[in-house]
């Protein structure tokens, strides 16, 4: 999704805001209930989010990219082949 900053304080105030929304990814708990791809997958983007604005240049438009979406244990089990004995 890209979004239009006049100022990097607005980016960043954005940034911080994708953060907070995103920080579930990197709690202690979430890999009881999702997989460890969904969390790398998480902590990349969260990172991600720092790095996109560095060296640019205001006003700019910026891709913050979509946040992704957790797989559940369970989904991930259910996608698994069936073997039948």
């Amino acid at each position: 999704m890209i979004e239009h900053f006049d100022t990097k304080d607005e980016a960043k105030a954005r940034r911080n805001a994708l953060r907070d929304a995103s920080a579930f990814f990197e709690v202690p708990s979430f890999l009881h209930r999702y997989t460890k791809q969904s969390q790398e997958d998480g902590i990349r983007y969260r990172d991600r989010l720092y790095t996109v604005i560095e060296g640019v240049t205001f006003p700019a438009d910026i891709d913050f990219g979509e946040m992704p979406v957790p797989q559940t244990l369970d989904e991930y089990n259910a996608s698994l082949p069936k073997v039948e004995i």
